[in-house]
C-alpha cells in the first residue's frame, strides 16, 4: 500500500497507477472507469476490515474531498 503524506505524495501515487494502467500492467484487473469505481466502492466499504487485518486503525479522511475528486476527474482535461 502507498503512503502518502502529502498531496504531492498522492498525485505520484496517481500517476504511478495512471502509468501502470496505460502500459498493460497485468496485475491491474480494474482497466476501464465503471468497473475502477465499482472495485473503490466496494474497497471502501471493506476497508475497515483491510486495516483491521493489517493491525491498524481504520483512518477517517475527508469523504467529501475524494468524492469530489472522483466526480471533478470524470470530466476533467
Amino acid at each position: 500500500m502507498t503512503e502518502a503524506q502529502s498531496r504531492e505524495d498522492f498525485v505520484s501515487a496517481v500517476r504511478a497507477l495512471s502509468h501502470a494502467a496505460q502500459n498493460g500492467d497485468a496485475a491491474l484487473m480494474n482497466l476501464d472507469v465503471p468497473r475502477y469505481l465499482e472495485a473503490v466502492s466496494a474497497w471502501t466499504n471493506d476497508m475497515p476490515g483491510w486495516f483491521a487485518h493489517e493491525g491498524q486503525p481504520t483512518p477517517e479522511p475527508s469523504w467529501s474531498l475524494f468524492a469530489t475528486i472522483l466526480q471533478a476527474a470524470l470530466t476533467y482535461e
